[in-house]
């Protein structure tokens, strides 16, 4: 399931005539891509897919697999199916759903204030940050209210976000979920030994 939530930093593609199924994970950090996603893949498919570019900075990984590929899109087109399966499904989901579309706010450094966000894009509140909100509200990790940012472009959507805020519930996070991208969970870390 860490496969289906790190999706949402990448697409699937199909290719009907050719009858290609692609994957693929966008990431400008390849060491992500690397130790999380690649291992993953690996032990799904059999193969080793290799890591590309960078290209305008950003690193991908590009591989066909029809079966890998109809689970995910089961998934991406009802999300709360997700909610459906274990818990430990459940936190894969939300590890790799933080890796790619999570943050840890820049303004920890100089507030000192314990949170960590989710954001997606979207005409309204897309249903698979509804679907983050409610898993991480059954681990019993609080969760703000969403905010909304305006698109920046004519044609672009609107963003979604919350907040996960206070520190036991941060830290609840990080104990239950335990992000994997590496300068994400670096910064978590580092926001829970600095107190």
């Amino acid at each position: 399931m860490y496969l289906v939530g790190a999706i949402h930093d990448g697409c699937l593609v199909k290719r009907r005539r050719e009858k290609k199924y692609e994957i693929q994970f966008y990431q400008k950090c390849k060491e992500w891509l690397e130790n999380s996603v690649l291992p993953r893949i690996e032990r799904v498919i059999n193969k080793k897919p290799k890591i590309k570019g960078p290209r305008k900075g950003v690193y991908y990984i590009k591989f066909s697999c029809k079966n890998l590929y109809v689970v995910i899109e089961k998934f991406l087109n009802n999300p709360y199916e997700i909610l459906n399966l274990d818990n430990n499904s459940q936190i894969a989901f939300v590890r790799g759903f933080f890796d790619a579309e999570g943050y840890v706010p820049n303004s920890w450094k100089k507030r000192k204030k314990y949170q960590i966000g989710f954001s997606q894009s979207g005409e309204k509140i897309p249903e698979v940050l509804e679907v983050v909100r409610i898993i991480l509200e059954r681990l019993g990790i609080k969760c703000g209210k969403y905010s909304i940012k305006p698109p920046k472009n004519f044609g672009k959507l609107k963003e979604y976000s919350f907040l996960v805020c206070g520190k036991d519930d941060v830290k609840r996070f990080f104990e239950i979920v335990r992000p994997e991208h590496p300068f994400k969970s670096f910064n978590l870390r580092k926001l829970l030994s600095d107190r």
